[in-house]
């Protein structure tokens, strides 16, 4: 048993009058005379007896009648084991309402966000008038967070619209209860309307709080065969006039049934640029490629899409190619330049190759740095190349034939990138065993294996000593020693790269030169030195965009537009760079721009996935609505009334009995 006003207990002091009463006894008696008092006193004994019960009896219900008076004034309550219950003190309620767009599958009365909205409101009709409300969506913005009257939140939930933020449920669930602590309420429930999909329901991950009273209310989620793409990968980072794209789109299958026939588009600039037709197997991908020539320069704004009903919003998906532009390219040698080198980039529109005795540029301008048969590399000199492979460039080392000094101005330099370093010279003549051809290197020049594929030899190679290094051996020698090797400094795709080879490219050292491996090899270092952007980022993330530009320069932020919108972002610059971060104002899938940049966002792949959490599945019960509904503790205070009454009833009668 509970009490509501436990302060008012205080009042079971007074029991203590009646007793002080009942024992000081204050009647006075009159003395009467008799002559002969031997059947009076017998009289007097027994009715002494009587008399004495009856006021004990008379005390008693005194007593109970304070004691059941005071328990009813303390409003004592029997709590309802299993229900949502009210206590004393204030009571808040957070609603969050999952409005992703899976809930607007079709459901018994119009959509299941339809039924979300109703479920709410039924909710909030159930608290009494003086109850705080929140109102929170799959968005999770800041606005969200603010306490609401009764009416203010129905007008909210009539106002919730389908969204693409997709949180998982812990992270929802885990800031609306923080935010619900910060109200010290007596009563904190929390209740969340969802078709609960296993994608984003994360049910043994939500935090726990002995304090909130959570309700997961599920609403229709059925099992729908859904067909939709859901990644796309390019051949190479960026591209010129002439140059065939190849988009790798994968579509995927969330259904039972196979998926035969499905059309395939691939969009660019408004225009149909490539098609195909695939089948897809039911809870399986199928990867699709589809090439076109890029026939203007600038940005390419392009979307891969396909027909599937009844799920629409996960039929397009957009990227952008960004504008090529030409890679730039510094030798510094040391004997003179390499002229094979000199012949590759020749005469390319894309590739700026410029030759230098000595590091007297800025390499803030330099995308591919190449180290050619280098004798001394000052320590001022190997800081500068150091900070142009942590923030995103390429090195290329080519070692000077020999050893002794060449190898020990490397040392520093490979050393401190973590990359191998040149231990010993060998003139012994080997082959090459093995090319990495999965390595992103290579990615596109090779279709197969061919077992009969000229591998270039060496006369004359260094042994790299790999000790604490981190490498990826592109090409491997028939003694099992690495011919060309690669370092991410910062980890995969977290910095730029160190290429590194073991022997000098010059002729009479390598075949390499003169065979068709060298072009490739060569000419894709300097392609993927230019710094790689995202081609698409999808909507509802938290996480900031890198732009490939700094806009720090301009004095008023260029607006981002696209889809009907156009408002100024919040944009942050540093030294490296600047970063975008969206905070919910993008709603739509699409493209926009931001001054001379293209930017194509897409939803969470997340909400494709039809498949439905079950009640079997969940280690937490799903309620319906009208179970997670609020309930009012038993109230025993009219019961104590009734016994007060009845106890004061006695008294009369007793007293009434003695007369």
């Amino acid at each position: 048993m509970l009490f509501s006003q436990p302060h008012m207990l205080w009042g079971l002091l007074a029991v203590a009058i009646p007793i002080a009463i009942h024992l000081l006894n204050l009647r006075r008696y009159r003395k009467v005379y008799f002559s002969n008092v031997e059947r009076l006193t017998e009289l007097s004994s027994e009715r002494r007896q009587r008399s004495q019960l009856r006021r004990w009896l008379v005390l008693a219900a005194r007593v109970l009648a304070i004691v059941a008076l005071v328990l009813a004034f303390a409003r004592p309550t029997l709590p309802t084991k299993g229900d949502t219950e009210l206590h004393s003190g204030a009571t808040v309620v957070s609603l969050y309402i999952d409005n992703s767009y899976s809930m607007e599958l079709p459901a018994a009365d119009g959509t299941a966000l339809d039924a979300a909205r109703q479920a709410a409101a039924t909710v909030v009709a159930a608290y009494p008038p003086a109850t705080r409300f929140q109102l929170a969506t799959c968005d999770l913005t800041g606005l969200q967070m603010h306490w609401l009257d009764k009416e203010e939140v129905l007008d909210a939930i009539e106002g919730v619209e389908a969204s693409a933020a997709s949180p998982m449920l812990s992270t929802a669930v885990a800031r609306l209860s923080a935010f619900a602590k910060q109200s010290g309420a007596a009563n904190r429930h929390l209740y969340v309307f969802s078709d609960f999909q296993t994608s984003t329901t994360d049910i043994d991950q939500l935090p726990t709080d002995s304090l909130l009273c959570l309700s997961l209310v599920p609403v229709d989620g059925t099992a729908t065969d859904n067909i939709y793409v859901d990644t796309i990968r390019l051949d190479a980072p960026a591209y010129h006039i002439g140059a065939t794209v190849c988009v790798e789109a994968t579509l995927a299958n969330s259904g039972d049934h196979p998926a035969e026939g499905v059309p395939v588009r691939l969009m660019a600039d408004g225009r149909e640029r490539a098609v195909a037709t695939v089948d897809v197997p039911p809870h399986g991908s199928t990867t699709v490629p589809l090439r076109f020539s890029v026939d203007h320069t600038g940005w390419l704004d392009c979307a891969v899409e396909i027909d599937d009903y009844p799920i629409l919003f996960d039929n397009n998906y957009y990227f952008t190619l960004p504008a090529a532009r030409p890679v730039r390219i510094l030798e510094i040698y040391g004997r003179q330049p390499n002229p094979y080198l000199q012949r590759l980039f020749a005469g390319d529109s894309m590739m700026r190759h410029i030759a230098a005795a000595h590091l007297q540029h800025d390499l803030s301008q330099v995308d591919l740095l190449m180290l050619n048969e280098v004798n001394q590399l000052p320590s001022g000199e190997v800081a500068q190349i150091q900070d142009l492979v942590l923030r995103g460039g390429t090195l290329l080392v080519l070692p000077a034939e020999g050893g002794g000094q060449a190898a020990a101005a490397l040392t520093p330099l490979l050393s401190a990138l973590g990359a191998p370093t040149l231990s010993g010279w060998s003139n012994s003549k080997l082959r090459a065993s093995q090319v990495a051809l999965d390595a992103p290197l290579y990615r596109g020049v090779f279709t197969a294996h061919n077992a009969e594929m000229e591998m270039p030899t060496t006369v004359g190679h260094y042994t790299l000593s790999t000790a604490g290094a981190t490498l990826q051996s592109l090409i491997t020698l028939s003694d099992g020693s690495p011919l060309l090797t690669l370092t991410t400094p910062g980890g995969q795709g977290a910095s730029g790269s160190v290429y590194l080879f073991a022997t000098p490219l010059r002729a009479e050292h390598t075949s390499l030169v003169s065979q068709a491996l060298f072009v490739p090899t060569l000419y894709n270092m300097a392609l993927y030195s230019t710094p790689l952007s995202a081609v698409a980022y999808t909507l509802g993330s938290a996480d900031p965009i890198a732009l490939p530009a700094d806009l720090g320069s301009q004095t008023t932020p260029p607006p981002l537009q696209g889809g009907g919108l156009s408002f100024l972002p919040d944009l942050r610059h540093s030294a490296t760079g600047t970063m975008l971060f969206l905070h919910g104002e993008i709603g739509q899938p699409g493209i926009y721009t931001l001054d001379s940049m293209h930017l194509a966002f897409n939803l969470s792949r997340r909400e494709s996935q039809m498949q439905f959490l079950s009640p079997s599945q969940s280690t937490l019960p799903l309620q319906q609505v009208e179970a997670a509904l609020p309930t009012q503790p038993r109230s025993l205070s009219r019961l104590f009334l009734l016994i007060a009454l009845a106890m004061l009833a006695c008294e009369v009668l007793l007293i009434k009995l003695k007369r």
